[in-house]
């Protein structure tokens, strides 16, 4: 992949073998980003599923759409059940085609009204089955992510809230099996928010999220290899100013990048860090150029294991997307 444009990484110094190159884009795209790389061609033989939440006249609902291969979408169905809203819905496939929804929604206990995180399994070529309980009732869980590694195990993320602060919470589902009791992730005592997840192609997978230190919120992040667990986590960001909207990708050997935003002090900044295969996330780079407020950064790699990250920028007038591609 071709560089895109002028080398304007802040701290240059670091690693020679690190190369990011910015570029700015001039439109004005709005402040909500994605990122994605795609694949050589359209795999037009696979359905496609759409999911939102959609008011009933009393609560939201989450609902969804089946797209079959080379079809039209078709009439949508109601996956949550009525009575209380539902909300955050994500959905991911397996390689054959099976597809599973979750979502949070309100559930109310015996102490108190709590969110709880729900999923739905749609076999290839079937219909959603009947929605099921992955946290565990009470924990106020909220913000699922979702991934499904190349053998068709799934593992969710979400915030949950554990004694006396929110946790990164998952739940690990095996290949046509069910989800396994939730454990946590991240330390007690102070917050989590915003977990993401990512799996790569031999089943390893990684969690980030952001956690304070007591003095600030950091980057924190954990690997659990293929058929292990989950160590203690790691802290990513730097300390001294508070970090957030973490995300993380895998390239196709294991090597990972996060990206997230760091107060400077001045300026919200986008920064990411390398993990290579077996090892740790190294110091992190600043993406956005001096002066800049970066947000609601991405990150994703090609084939050829080059990674693009984008992320929002307001100029005066405007929010104007920033990308900065690595090449290894």
């Amino acid at each position: 992949m071709a560089p895109l444009g002028r080398h304007a990484r802040a701290d240059r110094g670091r690693d020679p073998a690190r190369r990011w190159n910015v570029r700015d884009r001039g439109d004005d795209f709005g402040s909500r980003l994605g990122c994605a790389i795609p694949a050589d061609r359209l795999r037009q033989e696979r359905d496609g599923i759409a999911v939102w939440a959609q008011s009933d006249g009393t609560h939201n609902r989450i609902r969804a759409a089946v797209r079959p291969a080379g079809g039209t979408f078709a009439a949508a169905l109601t996956l949550s059940p009525s009575g209380s809203d539902g909300g955050a819905p994500q959905i991911a496939f397996d390689k054959t085609g099976n597809a599973i929804a979750v979502w949070q929604r309100v559930d109310t206990t015996v102490s108190g009204v709590f969110d709880s995180v729900y999923e739905a399994v749609r076999p290839v070529g079937g219909t959603f089955g009947t929605a099921q309980l992955i946290s565990d009732l009470g924990d106020d869980a909220y913000a699922p992510k979702i991934a499904i590694d190349g053998r068709r195990n799934a593992s969710v993320v979400w915030s949950g809230y554990i004694g006396t602060s929110y946790r990164a919470r998952s739940a690990f589902r095996p290949a046509d099996g069910m989800f396994q009791q939730a454990q946590s992730l991240s330390g007690a005592g102070m917050d989590t928010e915003d977990p993401q997840i990512a799996i790569d192609r031999k089943g390893d997978t990684i969690v980030v999220w952001t956690r304070s230190d007591g003095t600030n919120d950091r980057v924190e992040a954990t690997l659990r290899p293929k058929g292990g667990t989950f160590p203690a986590a790691a802290t990513v960001s730097d300390a001294g100013w508070d970090a957030e909207a973490p995300q993380v990708a895998f390239d196709k050997r294991g090597n990972a990048i996060a990206v997230w935003t760091r107060d400077d002090g001045t300026n919200s900044r986008v920064q990411a860090a390398f993990r290579p295969v077996g090892g740790a996330f190294g110091m992190a780079d600043t993406l956005t150029p001096l002066g800049d407020d970066g947000s609601t950064p991405q990150i994703a790699f090609d084939k050829k294991r080059d990674a693009i990250a984008v992320w929002s920028v307001y100029e005066g007038t405007a929010s104007k997307v920033q990308a900065a591609i690595y090449t290894p």
